[in-house]
């Protein structure tokens, strides 16, 4: 072989050539490398490219990395196991069972109601457009099949029942018990007026409410309620009551409660001995004739005495009050009084010029001053100037007037322009 190198470079060459049918290193960083169509040398390719090459297009060969499929691949399967989703990329396994299925598979809503082991009626319910539809399919039309709620059903509904009793209405909505006695189921299974009448043993009492015989009620302080045609209201009724040798005839109300006597007759054996009228007794001794003098037991009010029945006089009417000008006053008479008599005096003064003058003196039943009842005047004239305070009108007059409820009346006085009137006034007498 000395002096022969031919071989030896052809060797050289041929891996030579063999080298240069790599692929270039430079600026091809992670490529795979494959070997070109021709099958003449080595290419560097892309990742696309290669998958392409190698049948593993994401999206068309293998399916894309999913973390809702990775939750399922991590489920450990079993028979009749559903997997279902738990929450983002979470799963689990729940039991699926035959009747399940069975449901699942039906082909229809009918189906599966058929599967769910619904009746006719129950389909009709299920499928109903309302709920009146549901109750119509059910049989519980309310008003046809079933009652409606009432609220007065219900009061009577709440009662607790029990022997001899008869429920009744107390108010709206609700309801009591009352005795239902065997008196009181023998009356009203009576036919008519006439029977009812015979079994409360008033046989003599005619439908007409007369009576056609003598009656007689025979008990201690017996008792004869008379009720007026409008009952409805309160405080209609009256009652004549008999106890030992009174004889009474009382207001009371409609529960025969708070009796006030309004006449009471009393006697001593067969002599009627006096009659009471409102709390006013007369004494009866014999006859009692008209024109004769009435008299009153009743006490006058301190510093009064009676002078009638229902008057009194002030004992001293010195002091008179002062009234001041334009403004209202209020009197108050006596405790019980109903009216009361004033003194009123009212004096036109002068004013130093020559004109009329005058003063009024008003009696009012209202805090307003609106309403007068009594009405005093003084009226003068100045016939030359004045200067010095003259009357030249002085009138003195006693007026009588209602008071209200409270024994109250209102009073002022006003004069002329030149404001030199005056007025008093004193309670004189009262009436009750």
């Amino acid at each position: 072989m000395a002096g022969d190198s031919a071989p030896v470079r052809n060797e050289f060459a041929s891996i030579e050539a063999g080298f240069d049918k790599l692929p270039t290193v430079t600026g091809n960083p992670d490529k795979p490398v494959f070997v070109n169509a021709a099958g003449t040398a080595l290419e560097p390719i892309t990742a696309a490219s290669a998958r392409t090459k190698l049948g593993v297009v994401i999206g068309t060969d293998v399916q894309a990395y999913d973390a809702e499929l990775a939750a399922l691949a991590a489920l450990v399967s079993a028979a009749d196991r559903l997997s279902y989703y738990t929450g983002s990329g979470t799963a689990a396994l729940a039991t699926f069972t035959a009747a399940a299925r069975t449901l699942l598979a039906a082909v229809s809503a009918a189906a599966q109601r058929t599967a769910l082991g619904s009746t006719t009626v129950g389909d009709a319910v299920f499928i109903a457009a309302s709920a009146a539809a549901a109750r119509t399919a059910m049989g519980v039309i309310i008003g046809t099949d079933v009652q409606a709620q009432d609220a007065e059903l219900a009061a009577i509904a709440g009662l607790v029942s029990a022997a001899d009793r008869l429920p009744y209405f107390t108010g709206s909505g609700t309801a009591s018990l009352a005795t239902f006695t065997a008196a009181a189921r023998a009356l009203l299974d009576d036919p008519d007026a006439a029977t009812m009448l015979a079994t409360l043993g008033a046989a003599g009492l005619s439908s007409a409410n007369f009576f056609t015989a003598d009656q007689t009620i025979s008990t201690i302080d017996a008792r004869l309620i008379l009720i007026e045609s409008d009952a409805a209201a309160d405080n209609k009724r009256w009652e004549l009551i008999a106890s030992s040798e009174v004889l009474s005839i009382r207001a009371v109300n409609d529960a025969n409660l708070v009796a006030t006597d309004a006449v009471t007759v009393q006697r001593t054996g067969l002599t009627v001995d006096s009659v009471t009228l409102g709390g006013t007794t007369v004494a009866v001794t014999n006859a009692l004739t008209v024109g004769s003098t009435f008299t009153s037991t009743k006490a006058a009010e301190a510093g009064y005495s009676r002078v009638s029945p229902n008057m009194c006089r002030k004992n001293d009417i010195t002091t008179e009050i002062s009234l001041t000008r334009d403004t209202l006053t209020l009197i108050t008479g006596p405790t019980g009084c109903t009216g009361i008599i004033l003194m009123i005096v009212a004096g036109a003064g002068s004013a130093n010029s020559v004109a009329e003058r005058s003063t009024d003196v008003i009696v009012y039943s209202d805090s307003g001053g609106t309403i007068p009842i009594a009405h005093v005047t003084a009226r003068g004239t100045e016939d030359a100037a004045n200067a010095n305070v003259e009357y030249t009108c002085l009138t003195r007059q006693e007026v009588s007037v209602k008071t209200n409820g409270s024994y109250q009346v209102w009073i002022k006085f006003t004069d002329d322009t030149g404001n030199q009137g005056a007025a008093n006034y004193i309670i004189v007498g009262y009436y009750d």
